[in-house]
């Protein structure tokens, strides 16, 4: 137990201290997988900056992801979809996308708003999401601990108070991020 309480704490301070950089750093390599690590398409026209004044939590799903096609197939598959006809989005709609290992994978570039198929406007919003169906699926340590981190160094580098962390249900009518994903003492059920 003191051994994962470290280990949690060592990759707390990682993320946190690699969200107050611009730069990255060694740290966040080693933590957050870049989009080249996923042979990411580039983005298209048509990406709106934004400012950053909350973190939403979001789910890929459905169908549900047991970890095959791996995550880099399985991210440019997303992005594929994104940027296809039937959305027509310039890129991977996340920011922040987290698989089964808890590893964080960088998606479309933070400076820039997020889109969705719903009902709200995702500027001002970071869209973090887990892979897979939460609905069906339980998220594991890993990712929780992955997510836990991610939301808190994101509240850290943009100033954001615990009441700007929210769900994509709770603004648009839709039940993403699944019934069985929440973030203990941060966001509960």
């Amino acid at each position: 137990m003191p051994a994962f309480r470290l280990r949690r704490r060592t990759l707390l301070t990682a993320l946190l201290a690699a969200a107050l950089w611009p730069r990255r750093t060694r740290a966040e390599e080693l933590l957050m997988q870049p989009r080249t690590a996923w042979d990411a398409a580039p983005p298209r026209d048509g990406l709106r900056p934004h400012v950053i004044d909350r973190v939403t939590l979001h789910h890929t799903g459905p169908p549900a992801w047991w970890g095959a096609p791996a995550a880099p197939e399985y991210l440019r598959i997303i992005q594929s979809f994104h940027q296809g006809p039937e959305r027509g989005w310039p890129d991977i709609a996340y920011h922040l996308l987290i698989d089964l290992d808890g590893v964080v994978w960088e998606g479309r570039p933070l400076a820039f708003a997020g889109d969705t198929a719903t009902d709200y406007d995702p500027a001002g919003h970071a869209l973090v999401a887990v892979l897979g169906d939460y609905d069906v699926q339980q998220p594991n340590a890993a990712q929780l601990a992955a997510l836990r981190a991610m939301v808190q160094a994101l509240q850290v580098r943009y100033d954001l108070p615990p009441e700007a962390v929210g769900r994509h249900r709770d603004y648009a009518a839709t039940a993403c991020p699944g019934r069985n994903l929440s973030i203990p003492g941060l966001m509960d059920s």
